[in-house]
């Protein structure tokens, strides 16, 4: 048995011509990472794995560097690649998980995003079987993924909207089969 944290990165500063993997976070998400530091959680863990965007190596950084634990990025959990910045980035959400062959202009398709993090998440468990691992990322990634390991065929943008700054969910693997033993909630 092992287990997965899945966290949502800290709250960001949007810079509009910024591509937002390179946004800082906010005062607000750095003192939620300080927070989610001290959660309990984090002695269990064997290796943290980050996407490779700023925010979400930021958002784990205080916690690695408390807990001494190891800390990599790999681009497959990067965010939902998303071109240029968008005004209307709820209505684009929306537009991209209700049909996830077709995403809007300039996106990544959710099922290539799935695919992606899908096939991530298979190497991580081959490379570090039976460790308890905290994977560090972003909420459209993270929603599909949650889809992926529920069997569910498609996200409900309800549910994405619903993820907030750093929310953590928790998956236990066991005999081949993932199991949700916490949704998404707060470190508030």
């Amino acid at each position: 048995m092992s287990l997965l944290y899945l966290i949502r990165h800290a709250a960001t500063e949007r810079v509009p011509n910024v591509d937002a993997a390179h946004w800082p976070l906010s005062d607000e998400g750095f003192l939620a990472a300080v927070a989610l530091a001290g959660r309990r959680f984090w002695p269990q863990i064997g290796r943290i794995v980050t996407s490779t965007e700023r925010k979400a190596i930021a958002t784990v950084a205080p916690a690695a560097e408390m807990w001494r634990l190891p800390i990599e990025s790999r681009a497959a959990f990067d965010e939902v690649r998303r071109g240029s910045y968008v005004e209307d980035y709820e209505a684009a959400a929306r537009a991209f998980f209700a049909d996830p062959s077709r995403p809007p202009e300039g996106w990544e398709s959710a099922m290539a995003a799935r695919e992606r993090v899908a096939e991530g998440l298979e190497a991580l468990l081959q490379e570090y079987p039976g460790q308890n691992l905290a994977l560090v990322g972003h909420g459209l990634l993270w929603s599909l993924l949650r889809a992926h390991l529920l069997g569910q065929s498609q996200v409900d943008a309800g549910e994405w909207r619903a993820i907030q700054m750093p929310d953590i969910a928790v998956w236990q693997w066991e005999a081949g089969e993932w199991r949700l033993r916490q949704d998404f909630e707060g470190i508030r």
